[in-house]
């Protein structure tokens, strides 16, 4: 190998190190604020990792739980804290009723429990009728 094409290698070489470091000191900042959510007992108001179950004005119920944009799958119930409903739903009390969007496309919810079902049972992230 020669001289000229060794010491490129070795600096970017050095330079993807040095890369990979910042990565592991940015994790490392994340993960010493890290606070775990949904253990304990259920809160009074709506809070990120407790499970919520909402009624929709037609009755149908459904439980969701508000996470990170990184673990959400509507379809589990897991929507993003970011999102319209998760925004409107923090800081919500059990009988609180909130409405998302607007006009004809507007939803409505009420709240009817957090941290349980409203049989007191662990929810199910799943849509039933009432």
């Amino acid at each position: 190998m020669d001289p000229v094409h060794g010491a490129e290698t070795a600096a970017a070489a050095r330079q993807d190190l040095a890369a990979i470091d910042r990565q592991i000191a940015d994790l490392d900042a994340l993960l010493a604020r890290a606070q775990i959510v949904g253990e304990g007992p259920a809160p009074a108001k709506v809070q990120p990792g407790f499970p919520v179950t909402v009624r929709q004005r037609d009755g149908t119920i459904q439980t969701l739980t508000i996470v990170s944009s990184l673990q959400a799958s509507p379809a589990q119930g897991l929507i993003s804290r970011e999102s319209p409903a998760a925004k409107a739903l923090l800081g919500a009390a059990p009988g609180t009723s909130i409405t998302i969007g607007e006009g004809e496309d507007a939803l409505t919810l009420t709240v009817q429990a957090i941290g349980r079902d409203v049989t007191g049972q662990p929810p199910t992230p799943e849509v039933g009728a009432p």
